[in-house]
């Protein structure tokens, strides 16, 4: 089995990020996300939430590269030894590929050795008034001591935006 890339954290970016046989360089940040705190009812503030941002910064086409995939379920692991830490995961529709990155993202998980002890849970966020849909995920370590609170408020989230017309 290959290998997962070298990567490293910038500390002025706040990013990771690390280049492949072919060149193609790719960041990965996690940035605090509050989306849960704007749609809580409950009033409870959600500390460690994060979105992932996964960002290929060069224009070449990429072939399939297995140890992209190795690397990031690597970036991703590392992030959750902090075990209260969250991610929300909302697949952007930038050049209408939302759907195939939803299913990239899917299948990460579904190959990801972490899956013992990570979680993943899907909304797919229908807009009652645009009709467009928003691909979003959320990922949580199985031992967080929030995670009731989080699922609740993750859940509620369609309901919550389609009621604010």
């Amino acid at each position: 089995m290959q290998d997962p890339y070298n990567y490293s954290f910038d500390n002025n970016l706040g990013t990771y990020q690390f280049t492949t046989k072919n060149g193609i360089v790719y960041s990965v940040a996690f940035v605090e996300d509050n989306t849960l705190n704007s749609v809580s009812a409950s009033g409870v503030e959600f500390e460690n939430m994060y979105q992932i941002i996964i960002e290929k910064l060069t224009d070449e086409l990429e072939p399939f590269d297995s140890q992209v995939f190795l690397t990031i379920d690597l970036i991703i692991s590392d992030f959750f030894k902090n075990i209260k830490n969250a991610l929300i995961y909302i697949c952007s529709d930038d050049k209408g590929k939302e759907t195939k990155r939803f299913n990239a993202f899917n299948r990460w998980y579904e190959n990801s050795k972490h899956k013992g002890y990570i979680t993943k849970i899907d909304n797919v966020i229908k807009f009652e008034e645009t009709s467009s849909i928003i691909y979003t995920s959320l990922l949580y370590h199985n031992d967080n001591p929030n995670v009731s609170y989080i699922l609740n408020t993750f859940n509620e989230i369609e309901e919550v935006l389609n009621s604010e017309k």
